[in-house]
């Protein structure tokens, strides 16, 4: 597909007789061809990644030390519970907001003082050293797409995300978890298969269409391959950050077995310009305002990548996709 580009201002737009042609791909693809030229628009630039030698473009999965001090950690934790205190008893600032497993993950609203101070915190975690990561990575600028913060409560029963799963989104879909607490076997983690492992797993055959389908031991899959799979799990201080693929390295969260376990996640997909223009451009409502997380679902040739409507065909499932997609670009 040869495609034409028109530049206005500070941005390269898609040439409008081309939007027909760019709508009529699958939610895959037109990510995946967004991206191609997000590479092509950087090299233009002069820009110039360093080499896609580290663990997040080899495994699929990184860490970032020390990103926050131990103090910013906790003085934003502390903004957490009071945030959640001030919506009342039952909003999970000491407890799950019900019973229900799946009410285990409180989504705290970014607000107030709370909002301020992580927004301070984007250039502590995207800093010189980890813009170049995820530039080589990319092979192109990204961009902050949304920012969720999430508490999450000691429970016994993992279902959801805490079972092994990779994100159903496009397969540039990076996302960086800054901790606010510790995380560990006893305080709640993140877990990561690398690339060459998710691969193996879904040529053995593991997919996960249904939550039901999901397992919360991914051993049992390797079983008949005599070998068993290494998971990155690394313990991490309060300030840390882990950064993953989550479209294309299977994980899964495990729960804190007592207390709470506090995080500030970004996500993050291709740009054509730097994270900062956005931002300066439009402000901060569409990362820390956003409501719509399904990003395989919007347009990604729009400023801010905007909601589009699916067509009847385009099922959001993997399917023997699962395997296929797991090669797809990048």
């Amino acid at each position: 597909m040869e495609l034409k580009f028109i530049n206005e201002g500070n941005r390269v737009q898609l040439h409008p007789d081309c939007k027909e042609a760019v709508a009529g791909l699958s939610p895959w693809h037109r990510h995946a061809v967004f991206h191609r030229v997000c590479q092509q628009v950087y090299q233009s630039r002069g820009a110039a990644p360093a080499p896609a030698d580290s663990d997040l473009s080899v495994r699929g999965v990184d860490v970032l030390r020390q990103c926050l001090s131990t103090d910013d950690a906790g003085r934003i934790s502390n903004q957490i519970t009071a945030t959640l205190e001030a919506l009342g008893p039952n909003a999970g600032a000491h407890g799950p907001v019900s019973d229900d497993p799946g009410l285990t993950i409180t989504d705290v609203p970014i607000e107030g003082g709370l909002r301020d101070s992580l927004r301070e915190c984007l250039p502590l975690l995207l800093n010189s050293r980890t813009e170049q990561l995820l530039e080589s990575y990319y092979g192109s600028y990204f961009q902050i797409y949304s920012a969720l913060a999430y508490r999450t409560h000691a429970n016994e029963t993992h279902i959801g995300s805490f079972l092994w799963h990779r994100d159903v989104a496009p397969m540039a879909q990076v996302h960086l978890i800054l901790y606010l607490t510790e995380s560990g076997p006893e305080t709640g983690a993140t877990m990561v298969l690398d690339f060459a492992q998710t691969t193996r797993a879904a040529v053995i055959g593991y997919h996960y269409e249904g939550l039901d389908e999901r397992i919360k031991d991914i051993e049992e899959i390797f079983t008949e391959t005599g070998t068993d799979p290494s998971i990155s799990c690394p313990d991490l201080q309060p300030g840390d950050g882990l950064v993953f693929s989550a479209a294309r390295a299977l994980h899964r969260g495990s729960l804190p077995k007592t207390g709470y376990r506090d995080t500030f996640t970004l996500v993050l997909l291709p740009s054509l310009v730097p994270w900062r223009q956005d931002i300066e451009e439009f402000g901060d409502d569409h990362i820390f305002g956003r409501k719509f997380y399904r990003t395989l679902e919007t347009d990604p040739f729009q400023a801010l990548s905007p909601a589009v409507p699916i067509r009847p065909g385009d099922k959001l499932s993997f399917d023997e996709q699962w395997v296929l997609a797991g090669h797809m670009f990048p």
